[in-house]
């Protein structure tokens, strides 16, 4: 590729995120620059992926299982989704791909945070191809990651090392409390390896990354829905509950108690009517009063 020609996509999405939105036409325009840069990403994003698959890009890590290997190209950090015994560990490990199940949910947790927009809670832009019974995972780089072998000191929430350490730094907290209240996700304590009790808004699993242009980046994001308790056992990590089912039962659950509130009203209601109707002695007739 020309030089020239590359692009730091994460610098170009965060920075069009940040665009005013407290009117109609700033959030339109902002609205117009993020499709626009998405539609770019996808473009460099497939052509990559199809480049990978033909094999005509090499590896960061070659000497690995070609499933195993990463790439980057024009910029975009590239890995394979497939399903093997391999993946059936911890899914905070850092060693193992994600299933295209997995893949499915961070989709489906990534458009969950587009629609919350929680500020200062940067997001990386993402997108699946799938070529030639491949899945590609192509995703913008987080600053300063290639360049530091350790994650664990960069990551500030979560943990990278299952569970051995668990980090809850108290910005990142605050932001993904906000998300766990929008989306109806209860805060949790976790126990680490060391015994002591971390506080958790959300998945474990989700890893927060601070990057060195100082922004706030949430990754990992296939445990943004809770685990499915119809299919247990760590064979089925991937059963998760879908976003739409929890909005769905949370509706149901505020009618239901609309309902119960407007039937003890209403029988107060009646109660009331009754006490201030004027009795009717036997025999008389009603008064124009009565009759109303």
């Amino acid at each position: 590729l020309d030089p020239k020609g590359i692009r730091d996509w994460n610098e170009e999405f965060q920075v069009v995120r940040d665009f005013p939105k407290d009117s109609v036409a700033q959030r339109a325009q902002r609205d117009r620059a993020i499709t626009k840069i998405y539609n770019d990403f996808l473009t460099a994003a497939t052509a990559g992926a199809i480049a990978i698959v033909d094999g005509n890009i090499q590896p960061l890590n070659p000497n690995e299982n070609k499933y195993q290997q990463v790439y980057v190209y024009n910029y975009i950090f590239f890995s394979f989704a497939l399903d093997c015994f391999d993946n059936f560990r911890d899914l905070s490990s850092t060693e193992s791909n994600p299933s295209w199940t997995q893949s499915n949910h961070d989709m489906t947790g990534l458009r969950s945070l587009q629609i919350l927009e929680i500020d200062k809670l940067c997001f990386l832009a993402t997108t699946v191809v799938n070529y030639k019974g491949n899945r590609v995972i192509a995703q913008s780089i987080i600053p300063g990651i290639l360049n530091n072998s350790d994650l664990a000191s960069l990551a500030e929430y979560g943990t990278v090392d299952e569970q051995k350490t668990i980090k809850s730094e108290e910005q990142f907290h605050g932001m993904m409390k906000q998300v766990c209240d929008k989306m109806n996700i209860q805060v949790n304590k976790l126990v680490d390896g060391e015994g002591k009790e971390v506080e958790i808004a959300g998945c474990v699993e989700i890893k927060g990354i601070k990057g060195t242009d100082k922004r706030s980046y949430i990754v990992d994001l296939q445990g943004m829905t809770p685990r499915d308790a119809n299919f247990l056992g760590e064979s089925n990590h991937t059963c998760l509950l879908r976003q739409e089912l929890l909005i769905l039962f949370q509706r149901t659950k505020n009618f239901e108690y609309a309902r119960s509130k407007m039937e003890e009203f209403e029988k107060l209601i009646d109660a009331e009517k009754a006490e201030r109707m004027p009795k009717i002695e036997e025999g008389a007739k009603p008064t124009e009063e009565q009759k109303q």
